[in-house]
């Protein structure tokens, strides 16, 4: 048996093949070294597996789970059946964190017991290369812009980038497994609403992959349809997803929608041009 680790990533994966590797190694290459990796393969059927068992054979503090396919929460949830870390550091199959990105925040949560949740600023960035430029995408620092945020109905704080206290999954659950999107919108919301503290770093902490510059539509409209449902399921809503988005609260809000991503479009536009330098 291993030692206990200070830190657990855990990192859910489905065909993943391009990024897994790069994801994987911007872990191994982590100033801080007390950390247990775990993979949850959630039916991958491209070379996803035989790549994770090439790392895992290199570095035992890798380990690997599959299961069939069954979705991002599902897998989120069997990842941290296996944690054994106080820490819980969320990287997906297509982030990149920067070296010192676990050793801050670490040292950050030491000298802040109190805190529940540190994430960081993050970068996105189109391609299969690592990144040295992109779009900033920045998240309020402080804890009360953070509640501000979740009271408003918005996210406060960049999943990828997240180190959250083990205790906290224990104490609150794990991730919705109806939802497909937004699993991480409906956790954080949750944690906020039982007055968890929260707070972000000012630096850039992970890189993470977007397949487009600017969402589809069809990708903004079923990622609206999922936060409505996890506000719904947040306000002790029992229906199944599929029966929710047949309501005429649902059809309510998608009638709407087209005018909201003609914002959301300009908005991410602007920022396109504005895209610089992402320094870690």
């Amino acid at each position: 048996m291993m030692p206990i680790p200070k830190l657990s990533v855990i990192m859910p994966s489905y065909n993943s093949e391009a990024t897994i590797e790069l994801a994987i190694e911007s872990v191994i290459n982590q100033s801080f070294k007390d950390w247990e990796l775990i993979v949850v393969d959630d039916g991958s059927t491209d070379m996803t597996r035989d790549k994770l068992h090439h790392h895992a054979s290199l570095d035992k503090r890798i380990k690997v789970h599959h299961h069939k396919h069954q979705g991002r929460g599902y897998a989120r949830n069997k990842c941290l059946a296996h944690v054994r870390g106080e820490l819980v550091g969320i990287c997906d199959s297509d982030d990149l964190s920067c070296p010192s990105r676990f050793q801050k925040q670490i040292e950050y949560l030491e000298r802040h017991p109190y805190v529940g949740v540190l994430g960081g600023q993050a970068c996105g960035f189109t391609g299969n290369s690592v990144p040295d430029q992109g779009r900033l995408i920045s998240w309020p620092p402080n804890s009360n812009d953070i509640h501000k945020a979740f009271n408003r109905r918005r996210m406060g704080i960049a999943n990828c980038t997240a180190v959250i206290r083990t205790k906290l999954f224990k104490e609150h659950g794990g991730y919705c497994e109806e939802l497909h999107r937004a699993q991480d919108y409906e956790f954080f919301a949750r944690l906020n609403s039982k007055g968890v503290e929260m707070s972000s770093l000012t630096e850039v902490l992970v890189f993470y992959k977007s397949n487009h510059p600017i969402p589809a539509y069809n990708y903004f409209r079923e990622n609206y349809l999922y936060t409505e449902y996890a506000n719904y399921v947040l306000s002790g809503g029992t229906l199944s997803f599929k029966r929710f988005s047949q309501t005429a609260r649902a059809r309510w809000g998608r009638s709407f929608l087209l005018v909201s991503y003609v914002k959301f479009f300009l908005l991410m536009t602007k920022r396109q041009f504005s895209t610089g330098l992402c320094q870690c």
